[in-house]
């Protein structure tokens, strides 16, 4: 497994409002719900590992359990009975033994049966009454991503409305994309926390926390990260200059989103190719976008039928992904990923490349200017955005 989706807390740094906030519900021991949310790459995981470890360092009163719904490591809680995170995605044939987990962890009083589903119905009424005297906090990693919705809908039915019915827990959740439909109240009223990009200063903790060979260049690498803890670590640890590491950061920030086995069957090996490069124009739309005003500057050489089909089942794949949201009436992708490619086109020795994209962007900007006459405004605004982004 890459490096990058390895946790090390002793490479932690920032996040101090976040932990105060949690720090205070656990004292407060009364029933909560925090959901900390944003883009891939933003730390996240990062964030509610070390939430863990420093809960699971409280001593009594405190019990805390960790689940991760996607592959990752965190080697230095491995003989730890209060975290469920292996190298595949959690699936609905796991709830029974996760169930179990839990049960045996909270020391909770279980009736076993052969049904599976009565089993799952014992455990979870079990969840509910957990012991007062703690307060018990379950973590729940990428619970946004959870896919299919029947697998979240069984997460929340047999884990996550039991586990807040009980008096004293805390429910602390982490997701990007869109907000699930959630059943209960306190699920959708939670305290919702965005997680931000990092600023400069912890830019360069987080490279001297990792032994990086660009300390002395943080600002750069800031620069080129846009402050994303996955980008910092990606930049931070490649042996060469951050500009001439961005791209293969780039191409691994894409493999594990878009091009990830979930998403590779619907798309042939040509259109494969394609999606990063995709990507980059994409990076370049400043403003939320609707179908219809990227068509054309996407797929040009196509029929009109063509155009609109392929332009869907990108959409589609970029939601699907999670770097791709809808808001404001239109379509955007996540700063996460703009961002940093922004800058990757910005570079000199992409200049032509950029200079070709503003081309096809201006034409296909101008036309709609010239046939949506009401909206012109708006176009002219996108392509004054876009003279404005220009090759270092």
């Amino acid at each position: 497994m890459d490096k990058h989706k390895i946790f090390d807390s002793r490479e932690f740094v920032g996040r101090g409002e976040e932990i105060a906030l949690v720090k205070k519900a656990t004292r407060e021991r009364a029933k909560n719900v925090i959901v900390f949310e944003g883009d891939r790459g933003v730390g996240k995981t990062s964030l509610l590992l070390n939430l863990f470890k420093l809960l699971s360092a409280e001593g009594p009163g405190v019990k805390p359990f960790f689940l991760s719904l996607f592959p990752y490591r965190a080697n230095e809680f491995r003989d730890q009975k209060n975290i469920w995170i292996k190298d595949e995605k959690f699936c609905a044939g796991q709830i029974t033994q996760l169930l179990d987990q839990i049960a045996a962890y909270f020391e909770m009083i279980r009736v076993t049966t052969n049904d599976p589903d009565t089993q799952k119905e014992y455990l979870a009424r079990g969840l509910a009454h957990l012991p007062n005297e703690n307060i018990s906090v379950l973590f729940v990693d990428a619970i946004y991503e959870c896919e299919p919705d029947t697998l979240r809908e069984q997460l929340e039915k047999y884990i996550l409305l039991p586990f807040i019915s009980s008096e004293r827990s805390l429910l602390i959740l982490s997701g990007r994309g869109n907000v699930p439909a959630w059943s209960h109240p306190a699920l959708r009223f939670a305290n919702v926390q965005r997680l931000h990009p990092f600023e400069e200063i912890w830019v360069r903790q987080q490279l001297e926390k990792l032994g990086s060979p660009h300390q002395a260049i943080y600002k750069e690498v800031a620069e080129y990260s846009a402050g994303y803890p996955l980008m910092i670590r990606l930049l931070g640890q490649a042996p060469g200059a951050p500009q001439d590491e961005l791209d293969s950061a780039i191409d691994i920030l894409l493999s594990e989103t878009l091009l990830s086995e979930t998403f590779l069957a619907d798309f042939s090996a040509e259109e494969q190719n394609q999606i990063r490069l995709q990507a980059e124009k994409l990076s370049l739309v400043s403003l939320p976008f609707r179908k219809l005003e990227v068509e054309n500057y996407f797929f040009d050489k196509n029929s009109p039928d063509e155009r609109s089909s392929k332009m869907t089942t990108l959409i589609e794949t970029l939601l699907r992904s999670h770097i791709m949201c809808y808001e404001n009436g239109g379509y955007q992708l996540n700063e996460s990923v703009a961002n940093p490619i922004r800058r990757y086109l910005t570079l000199p020795k992409q200049e032509q490349k950029l200079k070709n994209y503003k081309i096809v962007f201006e034409s296909n900007y101008r036309q709609l200017a010239e046939k949506y006459k009401a909206a012109s405004s708006r176009y002219n605004d996108l392509i004054k955005q876009l003279s404005q982004i220009q090759t270092h």
